[in-house]
């Protein structure tokens, strides 16, 4: 009986056998050394989450000339289906939708037009009980 093998290992023995370094795969594929070593001892919990895990495995198969599918078969088979993860949350890319109405609500609605009555009332007031609203007033009238 054949032994099943993990994603780690298959990666460690392929590049051992084609005696490449795992500084001469970083340098080449652009993956921290941190990240390399991490997947080939099967520590993908120090690996950054959601997609990179799969793109660092499908990278470094391609890379040593494995099938990545196949890799990433075997990831999954050892450990499973990862929930899909937001990288970003709702509402940092697209504002949330939010109507006109829940953010004026009828009753703010109602006391800004109260508030804008009174201001232009006591506005109105200033402008009538002034010493020079003849004067205001007549030089409106001649235009």
């Amino acid at each position: 009986m054949t032994e099943m093998k993990s994603v780690g290992v298959l990666f460690q023995e392929t590049r051992k056998s084609q005696r490449k370094t795992v500084e001469e795969i970083a340098k080449r594929t652009k993956i921290h050394t941190e990240f390399l070593s991490a997947i080939e001892s099967d520590d993908f919990a120090a690996l950054p989450q959601g997609p990179f895990v799969k793109g660092f495995i499908r990278t470094y198969a391609l890379e040593l000339g494995l099938d990545p599918d196949h890799i990433l078969a075997v990831y999954r088979r050892d450990f499973g289906a990862q929930p899909q993860q937001k990288l970003v949350p709702d509402g940092v890319l697209y504002p949330l939708k939010r109507s006109l109405w829940r953010r004026f609500s009828p009753k703010m609605l109602g006391v800004c037009s109260v508030l804008f009555i009174a201001a232009a009332f006591f506005v109105f007031q200033i402008i009538l009980t002034s010493p020079n609203s003849f004067f205001i007033f007549s030089f409106l009238s001649e235009g």
